[in-house]
């Protein structure tokens, strides 16, 4: 049966040149789709959306992550600047409290001087 096909394939140096050109070959022809098709349209349609879904669900995901990094560097700009807050405000107490003892010292110090002049 193929052979037969074969045979009746023609191509365009078998055409004699008074045939009009409109007149199609084999393979100018529309490929002619069986019910078998339908279905395989109906797959690569589903595979197409199980695609794009797939890439959305990627992009959702990247995002999510991206948006998980950026929280948790803020959130660690965040502690690093409260722990130099927290820092600067002991340094501050610190000198606060040195400059406090010192003025005492000295307050204490000048008491005895004074009561030994007073005598």
């Amino acid at each position: 049966m193929e052979d037969n096909r074969e045979q009746l394939t023609v191509s365009s140096s078998d055409i004699p040149s008074d045939v009009p050109s409109d007149v199609p070959l084999k393979n100018d022809l529309p490929p002619v789709k069986s019910k078998g098709c339908k279905v395989h349209e109906f797959m690569i349609q589903l595979l197409k959306k199980q695609v794009q879904d797939g890439k959305l669900e990627l992009e959702r995901s990247l995002r999510r992550k991206k948006e998980e990094n950026m929280q948790d560097q803020a959130s660690q700009t965040e502690e690093e600047d409260l722990k130099e807050e927290k820092e600067k405000m002991q340094e501050q107490a610190s000198q606060t409290e040195e400059e406090d003892l010192k003025e005492e010292k000295e307050k204490m110090q000048e008491q005895p001087l004074r009561r030994r002049r007073k005598t």
